[in-house]
């Protein structure tokens, strides 16, 4: 493989991107309905004393508390109380999705292994974005709803520092460096291929 394949492959997802980043922002209510069971399922399992329900409206989900609003900090004596119910927008977690699809177009591979490479990467993609979408429902309630609200969660201090640290990972890190492993360890022989120069490093004799 010639010194210029990197830039031409290189090349090839920057002109596929535009398309897959369409695509995915226009079939997004569709691709985000497994992350949106997946995330129900984790949140009232293992925070059922916090999420009752998590609902889809296209790119948004609504999280459904077991909380009152008379806990809120802008509750007024004399108001209806209702449940307390946040919304986030999903889609900022699954852009690691059009990212690999660039990627795997780009690939010098036939269609149907395409496809098979795509959906495998969809896949391994899901537990991103609901990792995401968890961290940030969590990081709502313990910090942004109010002093009554974050006592009703359990978390201790040392808990409060992890889940910054896992909401950090899962909106900066993940979304971005994962979609290039993936398609990196799908694609090992064309990925030599790429660095036909690069030698492992030799282990010492003895």
């Amino acid at each position: 493989m010639t010194d210029t394949a990197p830039r031409k492959f290189l090349l090839w997802v920057l002109l596929w991107m535009p398309v897959t980043f369409v695509l995915w922002y226009w079939m997004a209510p569709i691709l985000l309905v497994p992350v949106q069971w997946l995330s129900e399922l984790v949140l009232t399992r293992f925070f059922d004393h916090a999420i009752k329900e998590v609902g889809q409206e296209g790119i948004y989900f609504d999280m459904v508390t077991i909380f009152g609003s008379d806990l809120l900090d802008s509750y007024q004596e004399g108001q209806p109380v209702g449940e307390v119910l946040f919304r986030l927008n999903a889609l900022k977690y699954g852009y690691g999705v059009p990212l690999i699809a660039a990627m795997i177009l780009a690939t010098p591979n036939p269609l149907k292994a395409k496809l098979l490479f795509f959906a495998v990467a969809f896949l391994l993609l899901l537990p991103v974005q609901v990792w995401g979408v968890c961290c940030e429902a969590l990081i709502t309630m313990v910090f942004k709803l109010g002093d009554a609200i974050h006592n009703q969660v359990r978390m201790t201090r040392f808990s409060r520092e992890v889940l910054a640290l896992c909401y950090q990972l899962g909106y900066l890190i993940f979304p971005a460096i994962m979609p290039i492993l993936i398609w990196a360890m799908m694609h090992k022989p064309f990925v030599r291929e790429l660095m036909p120069n690069h030698r492992p490093p030799e282990k010492p004799n003895g």
